[in-house]
């Protein structure tokens, strides 16, 4: 009985997988979808809403669980697809075309970013970053490596100001001179990317905000917005050049 159970479930099984096969090979009839390969044909637009070169994709390989697929290329036959979404494929990449009343059309999105609008800056910024210091026992200590995190602002900051989140280091530190705990803070103004440092309480004022200890300027070599990076900046006035402040993702 096992033996004659088990050869029934086998026959299911096939008879199952005969019915799906036809009833893809009847839809691939009534809406023609094929792979893609993107060529430069001579150059690959640099933007959606546009015809793309592809050359066909034969798409083979054992199909089981994690079995690796194999994806030949006929590169003899090529023809224009749309392309939709967001963002635009490159030369190399693989797209899913679909015949849609008389065009070939496909749809290509970008990943999601992350990054962030910050008030004044001129770029999209990464909400984590990192600052690294050369020399960071120079100035008195006013530099060290940190990472600055775009989160809401304690509220012990608040009647400073400087809105209701800003970058600020993830941990606080100890002003040499006065030995009161500070944050440093990541802010952008007239153009440039700046450094400053911000107090709960201190000899200052409490709160207080201080001055703009390091400062770099968008478009400088050496200072980037994809990847974001500054490396080319400028301390503050009478302060140790030795001791350089670098920000990056």
């Amino acid at each position: 009985m096992t033996a004659d159970r088990n050869t029934d479930l086998r026959a299911v099984d096939a008879a199952t997988g005969q019915a799906n096969r036809r009833r893809n090979e009847t839809a691939s009839v009534i809406y023609p979808t094929l792979v893609g390969r993107v060529y430069a044909n001579p150059t690959v637009p640099k933007a959606t809403g546009a015809y793309f070169s592809v050359n066909p994709v034969l798409v083979a390989g054992t199909e089981v669980e994690a079995g690796s697929g194999i994806l030949t290329v006929d590169v003899s036959r090529s023809f224009p697809v749309f392309v939709v979404g967001s963002k635009a494929p490159v030369a190399g990449e693989n797209l899913i075309c679909r015949l849609i009343g008389s065009r070939w059309v496909a749809e290509h999105m970008g990943k999601a970013s992350n990054k962030i609008t910050v008030p004044g800056c001129p770029c999209l910024i990464p909400p984590t970053l990192h600052m690294s210091v050369v020399h960071p026992e120079a100035n008195v200590g006013i530099f060290q490596n940190a990472v600055l995190n775009y989160t809401t602002l304690p509220p012990e900051l608040a009647p400073l100001g400087i809105g209701a989140k800003s970058f600020i280091s993830s941990t606080s530190f100890i002003d040499n001179i006065t030995f009161d705990l500070f944050w440093y803070r990541f802010f952008c103004a007239s153009g440039f990317f700046c450094l400053g440092r911000v107090y709960a309480t201190s000899l200052y004022g409490s709160p207080f905000s201080d001055t703009i200890r390091y400062r770099w300027l968008a478009g400088q070599p050496g200072n980037t917005c994809s990847p974001f990076l500054l490396s080319n900046g400028q301390i503050y006035p009478g302060g140790d050049a030795t001791s350089v402040v670098a920000i990056s993702e």
